[in-house]
Parts: structure tokens; sequence; C-alpha cells
């Protein structure tokens, strides 16, 4: 929904969790519960809902932020139709990165910290991944604060 309204919109996309697009494509910030106001909205109408970043989090400082998966979650909570989803852990994620670098599967490694998105998209496309224990997962690891280059206890 372009700047909020609902009425006007033909579909709702999702990439970024920070506020409503304009017009002029400038993004105003918004809080989560009005940006959940006008999902609801859009839910109730049946809007379409794309959604160019399925992650459900990310690690800010020390904290986890919000991602557009989790605003297509609560979308699909609203009654919303299934959203479409963008990216990892879709192999055409990792299928296109390959085909623009021209090398196989085998010649490649993929890093994340997000088993669901960055490790299981990897596995999926055939990649040979790395986990990064100190990121989304961290304090489900005992990682939390475990800063790099030092040894958890």
């Amino acid at each position: 929904a372009v700047g909020g309204d609902v009425e006007a919109a033909d579909f709702v996309m999702a990439h970024g969790t920070e506020g409503l697009s304009n017009a002029d494509g400038t993004v105003e910030r918004k809080s989560m519960e009005t940006i959940d106001e006008v999902l609801r909205e859009c839910a109730r109408r049946k809007l379409p809902f794309v959604c160019a970043n399925p992650d459900l989090v990310t690690v800010n400082g020390p904290s986890l932020h919000v991602m557009p998966g989790t605003l297509a979650q609560t979308y699909q909570s609203f009654g919303g139709p299934t959203p479409i989803l963008l990216g990892k852990p879709s192999a055409i994620a990792y299928t296109t990165a390959l085909a623009y670098l021209g090398i196989a599967p085998p010649e490649a490694l993929a890093v994340g910290d997000s088993l669901h998105h960055d490790i299981k998209g990897a596995a999926d496309a055939g990649i040979d991944a790395v986990f990064v224990g100190g990121g989304i997962h961290a304090a489900k690891l005992g990682l939390e604060g475990v800063r790099v280059g030092e040894e958890a206890e």
C-alpha cells in the first residue's frame, strides 16, 4: 500500500519493516502497530502480498529486529492470502547467484546465520554452507554476547 492508502493499492510489497513507502519512493517511518493496522486492512481486501525478503528477524546490535518475513506471517494470520515469498530459502536465490558467477554448486560456499533461510536454502540448492552461530540463533546456542575472535564458555 503506497503511503498506507489501502484503497488505492493493487497489492502489498514488503521489502523492509521501517515504515510505509510514499508515491515518490521515500519511506515514512511508522510503528509496527501502524503497519499492522495497514496490513489488517489489506488482508481484509485480500490483496496479494509479495515478500521481497522472507527473513523473519535480523541481528541489530544486541537485539533482533523484525524483518519482512514476519510481516508476511502476520498478514496471513490476519486472513490475507498466502504471501508470495521471494528470496531465501528458495533455491532460485542461489541458482541465480551461481549462474551470474558462472560456477556450479560444488564450487560455492554459502555463509549465513539463519538455519531456516540461509542454511536450508543452500542445502536445497546443493551448496555447502557455513553456519554463523553468533547471529539470530545466538541466544538459543548460548553464544549471546560472544564477539568475533572470542571463545564461548
